[in-house]
């Protein structure tokens, strides 16, 4: 049977229908996750963060939305922050329409590739049109587009909230490669397609990269793609455009690397963020050799019971020999991308499924100090091995067997990947079971098991039930041993154990200080130490000795390897106990200082130190300070002030100085 009489054309309808189809068969995928809550990064982004929370509609208001993403990246990525804000205005802090408006992005997205496969696969001048027939690229496309839709590998980049930074910049990413392709395609066909190579593509580029700014990477993968799928043709009047997109595809590459090779020369730049993660950057390097492999066994084998919201536990590479894995590793992927660029004209699908996969890593999993794992790094990356499963799995079936078996097979394969995603979405329903879940496949991860013992911990709070206190002792004991530095465990078990009525053990607090003087500390940390501070500060009766609190507080400001944020953190929380528990307003007032001289951009430092100059009767100085608050602007500053804390900050200092004597 030839490819090119196996397939009748499909009407644009039936395909339309084919494509809802899928859609529809996504959604009800993730059905079963849309109940859960918010997880990890998803507090300090939108539930903590009170410019999304108090968003309105103004221009103030949604600017400083904008801009409040301070905890994501560099350029703040505004489009999603302002996306979280159209949810918080409209639905509050209900955790399903975020999750809603995630799977409705994921699936536009879908929409998009599938258009982006069609015409990669279908433009006359192709490599695909020597073996088939364009009545074949239907098929390839809808199977790549349904492979990637609802493989579970992309589930946390839906159901994780925060996780819209990555699908809103691979909207915007897919926008800018399908008006490139498109494009391209008009050029080839003796049509003008300018417009869209030299206009839309880079202004969507622009608006992916103020979702996320890995979306720079879209330069090597539109490079890719006229690599292998393009390959520099032009028809008669084009030659021009030609020189100027191979000039863009050679130059943008060549930007990428001379980025990152000065990233990897810059020693003091590189060193100081090393300094606070629990590897060095060669041992990142090398480990990062086997997590790709990591993922592409979740794409091809995908296990239930690996995958997570955290892979903490992955074991670093010290060398090259240990573990003996990351010779392997290390040495295969140089032999890979050789491989593609080598045979890029004879395996083409091969090629641009490894070039494109290794390009969409070449940020969050090389140099950069992040953490080591990540499943939602590979929600672009991801799309150039789906087109490789599915145009092997065709081009290898379809002189082999009827079209009929062949359809009925990659059906067969999405399903199962339905169920898996549908299977992992139900662990999503809610935090109990995702906590319950996680912990159970992943004990020897650190945040897996601590978020689950945080979980256990808040329902025994507000249930009072013994079975979670249990639980929680249970898993935070494992969290404290499995990892000797973190200090989050002691932290939680001495507030659980008073909150219970009983006295923790001096080992177990002078363990809590020695972590804390001794260990890298970080935010996390310093926000669990405020909890101690919030309790002596809202309850009268709180039952944390206030000297155990001192003490800690000492400890951990006694610790010479904290960074300036995390130090101004623990220096206004103590200040606020200080000042409330025993009247000590110049301790107060010298610690607030020191934190502003830190961290200048904290809305709450700003507002304790214009309290505790009214407390200290220095109205004059309080006065000229809210002035100056009022002033600041976060588009410039990068601080949140709204009218509203300022009125109330003024009524505080105008009541105060009229009791003066």
């Amino acid at each position: 049977m030839s490819p090119n009489t196996s397939n009748s054309s499909l009407s644009n309808g039936a395909q339309l229908f084919l494509l809802l189809g899928l859609l529809l068969l996504t959604a009800l995928a993730y059905l079963p996750g849309l109940t859960g809550g918010f997880a990890f990064d998803d507090y300090a982004a939108i539930i903590r963060n009170q410019a999304v929370m108090d968003a309105e509609i103004t221009a103030e208001s949604l600017a400083e939305v904008a801009w409040s993403g301070g905890v994501a990246g560099q350029l703040k990525r505004p489009l999603p922050m302002l996306s979280f804000a159209a949810n918080a205005i409209y639905s509050g802090s209900s955790p399903l329409a975020y999750k809603i408006t995630n799977l409705v992005i994921h699936l536009l997205n879908g929409v998009l590739l599938f258009f982006i496969f069609r015409i990669l696969l279908s433009h006359k001048n192709g490599f695909f049109n020597r073996d088939f027939s364009s009545q074949q690229a239907f098929p390839i496309a809808l199977f790549a587009t349904a492979i990637w839709l609802v493989h579970p590998l992309n589930l946390t980049t839906v159901l994780y909230v925060v996780q819209r930074m990555t699908s809103i910049a691979a909207f915007f990413s897919l926008l800018s490669i399908y008006s490139y392709a498109y494009g391209r395609v008009r050029q080839l066909s003796g049509v003008n397609g300018r417009v869209y190579i030299f206009l839309f593509s880079p202004l969507f580029a622009v608006l992916a990269i103020f979702s996320k700014e890995n979306a720079i990477l879209l330069v090597p993968m539109i490079a890719i793609i006229e690599l292998i799928f393009f390959r520099f043709g032009a028809s008669a009047g084009n030659s021009k455009d030609i020189e100027i997109i191979r000039a863009y595809s050679i130059g943008g590459i060549a930007i990428v690397g001379v980025v990152l090779t000065l990233l990897f020369h810059l020693p003091e730049w590189l060193s100081t963020r090393y300094e606070y993660q629990p590897y060095s950057l060669s041992e990142r390097l090398l480990t990062e050799a086997r997590v790709l492999w990591f993922y592409l066994s979740l794409f091809f084998f995908p296990r239930l019971t690996e995958f997570a919201l955290y892979h903490d536990d992955i074991r670093l590479s010290i060398s090259l020999f240990e573990p003996i894995t990351t010779l392997i590793a290390a040495t295969t992927w140089p032999l890979l991308l050789a491989l593609a660029l080598w045979k890029r004209r004879y395996w083409p699908y091969f090629s641009f499924g490894v070039l494109w996969f290794l390009a969409g890593h070449a940020l969050e999993s090389t140099i950069i100090p992040l953490d080591i794992a990540h499943e939602h790094r590979n929600y672009l990356p991801s799309v150039g091995i789906a087109l490789l499963v599915s145009f092997s799995t065709y081009r290898f079936l379809m002189s082999r067997i009827p079209r009929f078996y062949l359809h009925g097979i990659a059906i067969g394969l999405v399903c199962i990947l339905v169920a898996l995603t549908s299977l992992r979405a139900a662990s999503w329903s809610d935090p109990v079971s995702l906590a319950t879940i996680e912990a159970e496949n992943h004990p020897s991860s650190f945040r897996s098991v601590y978020a689950a013992a945080r979980v256990m911990f808040e329902y025994y709070k507000f249930r009072g039930d013994d079975k979670y206190y249990q639980l929680a002792l249970e898993k935070l004991t494992a969290a404290a041993e499995l990892d000797e530095r973190n200090a989050l465990p002691h932290i939680a078990l001495i507030h659980l154990q008073y909150g219970r009525g009983q006295v923790p053990t001096a080992a177990l607090t002078l363990e809590m200080n020695r972590r804390l003087k001794e260990e890298l500390t970080h935010l996390p940390e310093a926000s669990a130490l405020g909890g101690y501070v919030q309790c002596h500060t809202t309850n009268e009766s709180c039952v944390i000795p206030a000297k155990l609190v001192m003490d800690t507080y000492y400890a951990a400001l006694a610790n010479e390897t904290l960074r300036p944020k995390v130090r101004a953190k623990l220096l206004t929380d103590f200040a606020a106990f200080s000042v409330n528990k025993f009247g000590d307003i110049q301790l107060a007032l010298s610690m607030t200082e020191e934190a502003l001289a830190l961290s200048d951009n904290i809305s709450v430092y700003h507002q304790l130190y214009i309290r505790l100059l009214i407390l200290n009767g220095r109205f004059d100085e309080a006065q000229t300070k809210i002035a100056e608050f009022k002033n600041r602007r976060f588009w410039k500053d990068r601080i949140q002030v709204s009218e509203a804390l300022v009125n109330e900050l003024q009524s505080f200092l105008d009541s105060s100085a009229s009791q003066k004597p």
